[in-house]
């Protein structure tokens, strides 16, 4: 791609206020930290890419597109102001509402078809980096713009708006050598490997089957359906279990009721078509809710099984 343009026009103005010359000190001193951390994190996200694809035994051979490419910024971003120890919220809800505003102010550099998801992510990078070099050069004049554009996250989906006044606090951005820098490279990953996968997860399908199978109470209690829940997983990791207790009546006992669910390519006369089991060890967080199998998975099983948007089926094996 070409080299990249500043578009002053996408940045609103707010309020006009004059800053000070402390104020440029300290904006410019968090504007040359938050380039540099933006910098050693693009090839963070590269090795966090390659690897969802390869868990996930995918190609990644085609643009998902531009708002996919912001999505996986904004959310390693913003996700920096819930990180521990660290006050600096305002930083990272500014990269990410700067980033967020080129869904409707495209650059040029973006506005392309790229040819996988690793460069567009490249391209998104190096354009958000740009232009906080920009800031930096030019502080005083853009002092009064602000950003502002949808965050999109696998949790939510909110509108988000920052001031390059907002800059002004000082130390708000750690400088590389202090430790704290690391530890927000850690958390924005973590984070960008959520949304990595929660955009490729919904290629797969989760497939319930039926009918459930009864336990009667007489046999086994609310513990004992934890227990076997968090036993199948260890041999069967696709899997989610859920189950509904239902009262005795004419015809019935008292009983719990299973489901089963797997997550994977889709069930077929060959076999059930689960998601391999290494992918399934990084991916969650849990077995049954709460037994935590993994505390540096992504997610809790019943949010991938339930929140994630992936494409649900039925099989009914026949009696």
């Amino acid at each position: 791609m070409g080299g990249f343009l500043y578009y002053d026009i996408y940045k609103t103005k707010t309020m006009a206020t004059t800053p000070t010359t402390t104020d440029i000190t300290n904006a410019q001193a968090n504007l040359n930290n938050m380039i540099e951390f933006n910098t050693q994190f693009y090839s963070y996200g590269n090795s966090k890419i390659l690897n969802a694809y390869a868990l996930l035994q995918q190609t990644d051979n085609q643009d998902l597109g531009l708002q996919i490419g912001l999505n996986l910024l904004t959310s390693a971003m913003a996700a920096l102001g819930g990180t521990v120890g660290f006050g600096g919220a305002l930083a990272g809800n500014f990269i990410a509402s700067m980033v967020a505003q080129y869904a409707t102010q495209t650059p040029i550099s973006l506005s392309g078809e790229f040819a996988d998801l690793i460069s567009r992510f490249e391209q998104t990078s190096l354009q958000c980096g740009s232009d906080l070099q920009n800031l930096y050069a030019n502080t005083e004049t853009m002092w009064n713009n602000t950003y502002s554009g949808q965050l999109i996250t696998p949790f939510e989906t909110i509108t988000i708006t920052a001031n390059v006044s907002d800059l002004a606090t000082p130390d708000l951005f750690p400088s590389q050598d202090d430790p704290m820098f690391n530890t927000l490279l850690e958390s924005a990953s973590y984070a960008l490997d959520q949304s990595i996968w929660s955009v490729l997860l919904p290629r797969f399908i989760i497939t319930q089957y039926q009918p459930s199978t009864e336990y009667p109470t007489s046999q086994f209690t609310e513990q004992d359906m934890e227990n076997n829940a968090t036993s199948f997983y260890s041999a069967h990791p696709a899997y989610y279990n859920t189950w509904v207790y239902e009262a005795a009546n004419k015809s019935k006992n008292d009983a719990y009721w299973l489901t089963e669910s797997n997550l994977g390519s889709g069930c077929s006369l060959a076999n059930d078509g689960s998601l391999n089991n290494s992918a399934c060890e990084y991916l969650f967080i849990d077995a049954y809710n709460g037994v935590v199998i993994n505390s540096a998975g992504l997610f809790d099983r019943e949010f991938v099984f339930t929140s994630l948007n992936i494409p649900q089926t039925t099989h009914t094996f026949q009696n």
